[in-house]
């Protein structure tokens, strides 16, 4: 039975309140809070998936109405006309951001040396600011560390965090990022290192901006011998 369009008329304007309005300020009636907050998070998920589009406000409108008509399974395009032309605006605007986000890290990381002279630059062009010096093990390729980080953007967003009680125990290899990999292995135990790592390609991080420069605060809290690699 195809929904009245009453109801499919209803539901178009609940969706393009709460995504484009009601988000703004104004409070959702949450008769049922725990199941209310179940399709708010499927919300979220949905916007992590289109975050890479940058979407501005009139275009948030019109995937709004394409979502509702999706899901009350009235469509007023093709999918499959349109998926090349989606994928083509995906690469185009991941590219333009990219490119904005590569300039704010060469002036961040230019500053940077510009105030710490004496950092290291790696192997694979991250800049390793040492802010306390440890006079513990070095760990080499192979070996397993124990870390906490704290990872954050140029604009001092924080992305990611490891709490005390709960520290990262990584180990020396291929698997992890070369930017990582290199700062790990000139942290000596009891050493705090700011690790600056520049843009990679194909990444992607709903949280984080396609060509975004990543800061990493870390502390080396132990290493242990692993296999040599």
């Amino acid at each position: 039975m195809q929904p009245s369009r009453r109801i499919k008329e209803g539901f178009h304007v609940a969706v393009v309140w709460i995504m484009v309005g009601g988000s703004l300020g104004a409070e959702v009636p949450d008769p049922v809070p725990e199941r209310s907050r179940v399709f708010y998070a499927l919300g979220l998920a949905l916007a992590e998936s289109v975050s890479r589009f940058e979407l501005t406000e009139s275009e948030l409108q019109q995937v709004t109405l394409g979502l509702a008509d999706g899901v009350v399974g009235s469509p007023r395009a093709s999918l499959a006309d349109y998926r090349p032309i989606i994928d083509a605006l995906a690469k185009e605007r991941i590219d333009r951001t990219f490119e904005s986000q590569v300039e704010i890290g060469k002036r961040f990381r230019a500053k940077a040396l510009a105030e710490h002279p004496e950092a290291a630059t790696t192997e694979s062009g991250g800049i390793a600011i040492e802010l306390h010096s440890g006079t513990g093990a070095e760990p080499s390729f192979g070996d397993i560390v124990t870390i906490t980080l704290t990872g954050s953007l140029p604009d001092g967003t924080v992305f990611d965090q490891t709490p005390d009680s709960e520290p990262l125990i990584l180990t020396l290899s291929d698997e992890l990022p070369l930017c990582i990999s290199d700062g790990l292995r000139r942290l000596r135990v009891g050493a705090i290192q700011r690790l600056i790592c520049p843009p990679v390609r194909g990444v992607y991080h709903p949280q984080i901006k396609a060509g975004s420069t990543l800061i990493y605060d870390i502390k080396m809290l132990k290493v242990e011998k692993g296999e040599p690699q």
